[in-house]
Order: C-alpha cells, then structure tokens, then sequence
C-alpha cells in the first residue's frame, strides 16, 4: 500500500495563509519532531519527483503514513495531512487512542557534518513557528528531535536544540513579522 500524500509545494507566505486556517480536528498535535532526510541531500531533490519517489519508498516499508511536512530547497511540501497521525518516529509518533501525537517535520538534506542553511533552514523556521503559533506550543519545551526517539543521529550530529531555537528566534525577529503583517504576496520571499 503506498500512503496517500498531499503533494502540494507552498512558498513560505502560502504557508503562512494555510496555517493560520488550518483545521486539526477534535485531537490536536501537542509536540514537534525535527528531522532531516539525510538521503536526498539538498543536491539530490529533484521537487515532486523526489516526493513521489519518497511515498514509494514508505509504501514499501508497509507505511500507510509519513513525516507530514517537508521543508525543501523549493518550497515547503505537504505529505500526510497534519490531522492524521504521521509515521516518522516511531513512540514520538503518539496516537490518537493515547490523546496526542506529533507533527514529522523534515529538512531536505544530511545535516550530520554542516547544520541546514538558505532555503531549507527558511522553511524550517517558517513551518517551526507557524505550528508554535497555531498550536500554542512553546518550541523549547515542545520540539523534539528523531534521536530523541531513536539511536539515529536524526536531524544530524551537526544540529543541536539550542541552535535550532536560536535559528528560529532570529528568523522571527529579521522576517516573520514583516512576512505576516504585509498582505499576501503568493509566492514571493518563500
């Protein structure tokens, strides 16, 4: 069974928009899990190609499910739908019957030997602070990392929690607020 996927690819003010009227249903996620997915490197994603190739490759693991979003050199692509429980960290998944579960965000590329920067390290604090507001979660209490869950070195060796906090700290101050108080732009700055 290869899991159904959404596919779609939005800029970071698509994002934005989507978030804010996103509808999580009666059980809302109360937890982030960061990854990276150390193979296709950032040089290796080929956009909806390499989306595609990733379902298959899940479907053959028997997985009726993914990470719901990853953050790409080309924009932010949506794959499980955020109010579905997400195969991509096994006891950090949660479950419905349990009353929460995590929403699977992945960063385009190997991160064990250089943290993620440009557009991957955008979107990610984009998404990371559109699920803290939307959610009303605190990220330094509520993001977790995949190695919290799992020996892997996932999000990479090279990335630590302090710095991803201070990452998206900075990302809000220089562009957050100036990207949600102007009116849309489609997919300009994303």
């Amino acid at each position: 069974m290869i899991p159904h996927i959404l596919g779609d690819c939005l800029s970071i003010p698509e994002w934005i928009e989507y978030i804010r009227s996103y509808s999580f249903g009666p059980i809302r996620p109360d937890r982030i899990v960061l990854h990276h997915t150390w193979r296709p490197t950032v040089e290796q994603w080929r956009g909806s190609r390499t989306l595609r190739a990733i379902q298959r490759y899940y479907g053959g693991k028997g997985w009726t499910a993914g990470p719901h979003l990853f953050c790409a050199p080309d924009g932010i692509w949506l794959f499980t739908p955020m109010n579905r429980v997400g195969i991509h960290a096994g006891a950090g998944n949660g479950s419905l019957s349990r009353g929460w579960y995590s929403i699977g965000v992945e960063m385009v590329g190997d991160y064990d030997h250089q943290r993620p920067s440009g557009r991957v390290l955008d979107h990610t604090c984009a998404v990371l602070i559109g699920l803290e507001q939307k959610l009303s979660l605190q990220l330094d209490s509520k993001l977790y990392f995949h190695r919290d869950f799992s020996p892997k070195t996932c999000p990479g060796r090279a990335v630590t929690r302090s710095w991803v906090l201070s990452s998206v700290e900075q990302w809000r101050h220089l562009r957050w607020t100036d990207l949600t108080t102007r009116p849309s732009s489609g997919r300009e700055g994303g």
